[in-house]
């Protein structure tokens, strides 16, 4: 797909990714700020998740460009689940880390974490893939329609700060993010060419696994299903939600 993939869903896609790392970066920013950590370490926070994003994802390219990630019949090939699972994990540990947790520990975070939610109008890429013929429909229509649903909740969500149930809305958002994500993998790995397919899709789900889509599983999915997971640990331990600015 990298050869025969047009330039506007490259587009589509860079522009969805760019937006999931520099409104994460300004999220880190300014959490960090809010509990009174310096404004120079506040900015090196972000510069440094920019900085290994950046990184990251020119790894994806050069494995994904030699074919290392790409799903093929008559194989088992685990790197794609690794090259997702990867940074979720170094992600997860990293939120551990003393100066990102206190970043992290102010009241309105579980909130300030809905922000990032609102780049998930990425899921357009995998509607112009299935009109491109390159997705099923029981992959792309789920996880296109499903990313865009999120963000837009999660925008009405941050501009509505005396909606009721404010709480109880954010929590929702955050299992049905996760809810899309999960789908999205079980479909994707089980629709995809390989000895492990289980779901015989035309056409299969190879795509995801290739150059451009295969970014979007392990670029940017892993930083928004983090947040999700933090949100939702946040928010069992009833951490206040408290209005932030716009």
């Amino acid at each position: 797909m990298m050869s025969s993939a047009p330039l506007y869903l490259w587009a589509l896609e860079i522009i969805g990714l760019v937006a999931i790392v520099l409104v994460t970066a300004r999220t880190l920013r300014s959490s960090a700020i809010e509990v009174g950590i310096d404004r120079v370490v506040a900015q090196r926070i972000s510069i440094v998740f920019t900085a290994g994003w950046m990184v990251w994802t020119a790894t994806v390219v050069v494995l994904a460009a030699g074919n290392v990630l790409r799903l093929d019949h008559g194989t088992v090939k685990p790197w794609l689940g690794v090259a997702i699972v990867a940074p979720i994990v170094v992600l997860l540990a990293s939120s551990r880390l003393p100066l990102i947790r206190r970043a992290l520990s102010h009241p309105g975070i579980v909130v300030t974490l809905v922000r990032p939610q609102e780049a998930r109008f990425i899921g357009i890429v995998f509607l112009t893939a299935l009109a491109l013929g390159e997705l099923p429909a029981v992959f792309a229509l789920p996880a296109g329609i499903g990313d865009m649903a999120i963000g837009l909740a999660a925008s009405w969500l941050i501009r509505s700060p005396h909606a009721g149930g404010r709480t109880r809305n954010i929590f929702l958002l955050n299992v049905f993010g996760l809810i899309d994500f999960l789908y999205a993998f079980a479909v994707g790995f089980l629709g995809g060419p390989g000895r492990t397919q289980l779901l015989h899709l035309t056409p299969s789900t190879q795509s995801v696994s290739m150059l451009p889509l295969v970014l979007i599983p392990t670029t940017g999915v892993p930083v928004l299903f983090v947040f999700h997971v933090i949100s939702l640990t946040k928010l069992r331990v009833k951490v206040p939600v408290e209005a932030v600015p716009v």
